[in-house]
This record gives structure tokens, C-alpha cells and sequence, in this order.
């Protein structure tokens, strides 16, 4: 598939309008060189666009992601 391209989903032609950011942190134990804590959260909002125009969508997307390693 063409990354740059729209998705055929269904027989439509899905393609999506989108800029946001993302960032987050690690935690590393130093003795070991393990991750012990990883979080992220990302914020993108845009549009997604069916058949060239025919229906549009907006779109507003949150998400956050904690990872905690345990021994």
C-alpha cells in the first residue's frame, strides 16, 4: 500500500488529513540498562476524508500510554 495514498476500505477511498504531536519519557535503571517505566501521550487532530470530499469527518485523538516494568 502507498503510505502517502488513500485506504480502500469497503470499496471507499479513505484518506486522512492529520497533524499532531507526541512525546514522552523513559526511565532507566542504570545498573541494569532496563527501561523500568516508559510513558507517551500524543494529541492529533485533522480530518478524515471519504471518496475525495464526498463526506468528511473531523477527527480529534488523545491518547496516553504508561508501560511499568516489575521484577
Amino acid at each position: 500500500p502507498d503510505a502517502d495514498g488513500p485506504v480502500n476500505m469497503g470499496g471507499m477511498q479513505i484518506e486522512f488529513d492529520i497533524t499532531g504531536t507526541q512525546k514522552g519519557t523513559a526511565v532507566m535503571d542504570v545498573s541494569t540498562g532496563l527501561i523500568v517505566e516508559a510513558t507517551s501521550e500524543q494529541e492529533v487532530s485533522g480530518d478524515m476524508v471519504v471518496n475525495d470530499g464526498a463526506m468528511t469527518w473531523p477527527l480529534v485523538l488523545t491518547t496516553k500510554t504508561m508501560v511499568t516494568m516489575e521484577k
